[in-house]
C-alpha cells in the first residue's frame, strides 16, 4: 500500500519534472534558424575559411613529404546548435549558440605501381599456407585468385 501511495505522490512530480525541463530546453536553447545565422555569420565564414586553408596546408604538407601524390581533396563543413545539458536535476547553460566544425577526408595516390608490392599470387585453395606464410613475415603482400 504505501508503494502505491508513493507512486502516486511521485508521477505527478515527476511529470511537472518533464514538463519544466522540455520548456526550459525550449528556451535555453539556440533555434534553429538562429543556428543557421549565425553559422552564416561573415565571423563564422571568415573562421572557415581560415580553417580550410589550415587543413589543406597540411594535406599539402604530407603530400611533400612522401611520396603520395593527392588526388582529391574533400572538405565537409558541418554546424550544430548549443543545446541546454543537464545536470542530474539541475539544468546547465549551454558552452556555445553554434558549434562548426570541419572534416577533411584526402585520397592520395602512389607513384609506384602496385604490382612491384605483390609478393605472390595465390590460388583459393592455398590460402592457409599463404596466411602462415603472412604471420611468418614471408609475403608482404598477395592476391587470391578466384
Amino acid at each position: 500500500m504505501k508503494i502505491l501511495v508513493l507512486r502516486a505522490m511521485t508521477w505527478p512530480i515527476l511529470g511537472t519534472f518533464n514538463v519544466v525541463a522540455r520548456v526550459w530546453t525550449l528556451l535555453g536553447s539556440t533555434s534553429r534558424r538562429g543556428a543557421r545565422r549565425l553559422a552564416d555569420s561573415d565571423t563564422a565564414r571568415q573562421a572557415r575559411q581560415a580553417a580550410e586553408a589550415r587543413l589543406r596546408a597540411i594535406a599539402h604538407a604530407y603530400a611533400e613529404s612522401t611520396p603520395l601524390v593527392l588526388r582529391l581533396l574533400g572538405i565537409e563543413d558541418y554546424y550544430t546548435r548549443g543545446m541546454v545539458g543537464w545536470n542530474l536535476s539541475t539544468p546547465v547553460r549551454p558552452a556555445h549558440r553554434v558549434s562548426c566544425w570541419m572534416r577533411l577526408t584526402a585520397y592520395y595516390s602512389s607513384p609506384l605501381p602496385p604490382a612491384d608490392f605483390v609478393s605472390a599470387t595465390i590460388a583459393l585453395d592455398e590460402v592457409e599456407a599463404a596466411f602462415e606464410k603472412m604471420h611468418r613475415g614471408e609475403v608482404l603482400r598477395s592476391v587470391v585468385l578466384l
